[in-house]
């Protein structure tokens, strides 16, 4: 259990907030494409390592652009923008990583 800790209250990060999930799904797509695309041994391993930089990045932007709208939608409409927000940067982390590896090994 991931446990955020403000002002002395304790707040539980759920699973799917942490990070992880879009890291390991980051992971596991690279994976399946450099396998199925044929990619070079060099390559592979940076594709890897770039696919989880990029999940980490992507997982700090979702936390920026949450922390800075929150106060705009306010408690009511909190969760919904959250969801969406979310969402958005979890597929799009997603998208960008089926974008950038190449469909065939350059030789």
């Amino acid at each position: 259990m991931l446990l955020l800790i403000v002002n002395d209250k304790p707040f539980h990060v759920a699973p799917e907030c942490n990070g992880f999930g879009v890291m390991t799904s980051s992971i596991l797509l690279t994976l399946l494409l450099i396998i199925h695309r044929q990619i070079g041994l060099l390559d592979k391993g940076l594709l890897l390592v770039g696919a989880l930089t990029l999940a980490f990045a992507a997982n700090i932007l979702r936390i920026i652009i949450i922390v800075l709208l929150a106060p705009l939608v306010g408690t009511e409409n909190y969760m919904l923008m959250h969801e969406i927000v979310g969402s958005i940067t979890y597929y799009g982390c997603l998208i960008v990583i089926w974008l950038l590896i190449p469909s065939k090994q350059n030789d």
